[in-house]
């Protein structure tokens, strides 16, 4: 008997995955659904149905894709309501041993439909977003149902520890539930470390969703000052995919256009391979004022030997020791940031490349993503009752 192409005798080694898209499993997971199914898993990924053609990238690794309704940005009740069902429906037919899940709603779904189903959600919370930036009635209704999703829960993984105290805290989780990752890891083999560019000019890049919260806007701003100020002898790049249902953050096509007319900023559109962009810069700049977890492409570009600028907040900082492996500026001011811009443009090529060193040195022993894919598969273990599958 086979329930999904899976024999029911090994349900037991079913796995699920939860993310808001298949880009984000694929470009961020990708390592751990490897592991799990070079460990004997049969392995679920589930995201909504906008997939971009990355559902059918991890199905060619070996995994099996469900959709589910999911809109990433709607707040209507009927819908969030729809969604929670979509997942409950699908624990059902699925019946997993062990659900993991990585952004805001799924989280939050799968947590309460795991907690009415008596299946076991581990729940990694990759920062506290745009909810917790500024307190709404929102914040306090995801509080709640944080409060209410977690309670069940055997192991809630942060990528920090300013997240972690700051749920403990808010008595959103208990403490001994809470368990610390180095973010999402780095592949250190596929990002390898690189020599900076010999070029003529000093190049930056912003790689990210082209939202103002990322600090797209302000980083195009500084762009413009500096270019004024040093010409061609600067170069600032941007790469990113426009928002798919954009609201009022979203950086939209015209405004792209307005800055690379003004020739501010040169724009790469979306990289299916972010080492392709990474490799053309001696500069990572993530400006962002959201409550990040650990930005990968943070993490991705210091261990490739690149020098980062980054917002002093919770998660960035972690990351970037100041003036060792990069520059941390305050969190929306310009002036900040086109000061920390200009001290790595002040910098030679061989204090450049010794600054990258040090990033490179801090991911390999810090955040190699062995040590978050270790804990994983031990999770499942313990889930499972110490069971050797």
């Amino acid at each position: 008997m086979t329930r999904n192409g899976v024999a029911v005798a090994d349900q037991k080694k079913i796995v699920l995955f939860a993310a808001n898209t298949y880009w984000y499993l694929y470009n961020f997971r990708l390592g751990t659904l490897k592991a799990f199914i070079n460990d004997g898993y049969s392995v679920f990924c589930v995201a909504s149905s906008c997939s971009q053609g990355f559902d059918e990238k991890i199905v060619e690794i070996g995994c099996r894709v469900e959709n589910v309704f999911l809109e990433q940005k709607s707040k209507n009740i009927f819908k969030e309501s729809a969604s929670v069902l979509s997942f409950i429906n699908l624990l059902r037919r699925v019946r997993p041993a062990a659900v993991y899940t990585f952004t805001p709603k799924c989280n939050l779904y799968l947590s309460i439909a795991g907690r009415i189903l008596g299946i076991d959600v581990v729940v990694n919370i990759a920062g506290m977003g745009k909810v917790f930036v500024r307190k709404t009635w929102l914040t306090i209704v995801v509080e709640s149902m944080y409060r209410i999703g977690l309670k069940a829960n055997k192991r809630v993984y942060f990528q920090n520890k300013h997240d972690l105290q700051e749920f403990v805290q808010r008595r959103l989780v208990g403490e001994g539930k809470s368990f610390l990752l180095p973010g999402s890891g780095v592949d250190l083999v596929r990002f390898s470390s690189e020599p900076i560019p010999v070029t003529r000019s000093i190049r930056f890049l912003l790689c990210s969703r082209l939202i103002s919260e990322k600090g797209v806007r302000l980083y195009c701003q500084a762009a413009s000052e500096l270019k004024q100020k040093y010409g061609d002898s600067v170069e600032f790049f941007l790469a990113g995919l426009f928002e798919i249902n954009p609201d009022e953050s979203a950086i939209t096509r015209e405004e792209v256009s307005e800055w690379e007319s003004r020739r501010a900023i040169k724009f790469l559109g979306g990289y299916s391979d972010v080492r392709e962009a990474i490799r053309l810069v001696h500069c990572v700049v993530l400006p962002t004022y959201y409550r990040e977890g650990t930005p990968k492409i943070l993490l991705e570009s210091a261990a490739m030997g690149r020098v980062i600028v980054t917002t002093n907040t919770p998660g960035c900082s972690d990351v970037v020791e100041h003036a060792v492996n990069g520059f941390l500026c305050d969190k929306n001011s310009l002036s900040s940031l086109v000061e920390c811009l200009d001290k790595v443009i002040q910098l030679s090529g061989e204090s450049l490349a010794k600054m990258g060193e040090k990033g490179r040195t801090k991911m390999v022993t810090e955040y190699d993503e062995n040590i978050v894919i270790s804990e994983y598969i031990s999770s499942i273990k313990v889930l499972l009752g110490g069971a050797d599958v």
